[in-house]
């Protein structure tokens, strides 16, 4: 399986709790999830063939990224099969045995019909990251304690409008512009 080389899964994974101390490969929809218990992130990842699906750990893919860093075209790559992680060094992890959450639960759905807005936002992550930081919210070791982001998005009629005003830990107040969306209000039942 390939990975892009900024992808960092390990990050969004809890050492606490068995089933989601690591990543959940799915070979058949070539994907890589992982969580945390509050937030998730699923990615697309190339598979190869001879690959099984399986709970990686996390461990594992920390490594292979610091093997991608020596790598010509930083390509992180694990091989998932025999009931180990393998990387291109040839050191292996067991998977991990258990029941990985499962996530479609979580994931909003949004069903046209329902009479409900719908709003897609594209934001730059790097200039979120920045407004974040700024605001106070990062420490030199992550998000700090109690940090929470807030967004209030305009409606005017059928439009939605920018920019996006963000509080940050219920206090501090930013204002986020660049940035793109579209609304779509679900058509009215017949």
């Amino acid at each position: 399986m390939i990975i892009e080389s900024g992808v960092m899964l390990e990050l969004l994974t809890d050492d606490s709790k068995p089933s989601i101390c690591g990543v959940l490969y799915d070979k058949a929809a070539h994907t890589l999830t992982a969580t945390n218990g509050k937030a998730l992130i699923i990615v697309k990842v190339r598979a190869d063939e001879e690959d099984d699906g399986g709970i990686i750990p996390a461990q594992a893919l920390k490594e292979a990224r610091k093997i991608a860093k020596n790598h010509p075209v930083g390509i992180v790559s694990v091989a998932v099969n025999g009931g180990v992680a393998r990387l291109l060094d040839g050191r292996s992890w067991p998977l991990i045995d258990g029941q990985f959450p499962n996530v479609a639960q979580v994931i909003p759905k949004f069903t046209p019909g329902n009479g409900k807005r719908t709003a897609r936002i594209s934001l730059n992550p790097a200039l979120l990251y920045d407004l974040v930081k700024a605001a106070g919210a990062m420490t030199k070791y992550g998000m700090a304690d109690g940090a929470l982001l807030e967004f209030e998005i305009k409606e005017d009629g059928d439009a939605v409008k920018g920019p996006i005003l963000v509080t940050v830990k219920g206090a501090e107040t930013a204002v986020f512009m660049p940035m793109t969306m579209s609304a779509r209000k679900a058509p009215a039942p017949e």
